[in-house]
């Protein structure tokens, strides 16, 4: 079992606009992997789930618009919800990891592209540490976000850099 270490994660998402591309990442999130110690396959479980008010950007401006009702609507939905359903390895270091994104009050499923970037045998702290990065591709309509359509792509990447810390029973 692996917990994500919410401070040396990020998790957030690109878009297209009329005033170019705007990044975006949620300051908020908890989660954990749960992963076959031998053999890291289809028993591998993620889950996370996402404080959707923590949403930051670099233009203030732009940060109230997407916590808005017209996008996110923070105030009534909240949290942003990820859980797997599948992990195929593709490779030793890459795999696609299936599950069902509920956002805006909406579930569709969900196809990452990951890959393992880096597995630390044990930090200081006497913890093993993973990072993974993960893409994704959804279109904000598909969640009823298509306020601004004309103004803003309706095609949104999604990104990850995760670093887990294995679980220490005490």
């Amino acid at each position: 079992l692996y917990r994500i270490h919410s401070t040396t994660s990020r998790v957030g998402f690109c878009v297209d606009s009329l005033i170019g591309r705007v990044e975006a990442e949620f300051l908020g999130f908890r989660g954990g992997l749960a992963l076959r110690r031998e053999v890291w396959g289809d028993d591998s479980q993620m889950l996370v789930m996402i404080d959707s008010d923590s949403l930051n950007t670099d233009r203030d401006f732009i940060r109230d618009i997407l916590k808005s009702d017209r996008f996110f609507h923070t105030q009534q939905y909240p949290k942003i919800l990820f859980v797997s359903t599948a992990l195929w390895w593709e490779s030793d270091t890459r795999a696609r990891l299936f599950g069902m994104l509920t956002m805006h009050g909406i579930t569709r499923p969900i196809n990452f592209r990951m890959e393992l970037t880096d597995i630390i045998g044990e930090r200081a702290d006497h913890e093993q540490e993973i990072v993974v990065t993960g893409h994704a591709d959804i279109r904000r309509s598909d969640f009823g976000m298509s306020n601004l359509s004309g103004f803003v792509s309706d095609n949104v990447e999604l990104c990850m850099i995760v670093s887990a810390l294995r679980f220490q029973q005490q």
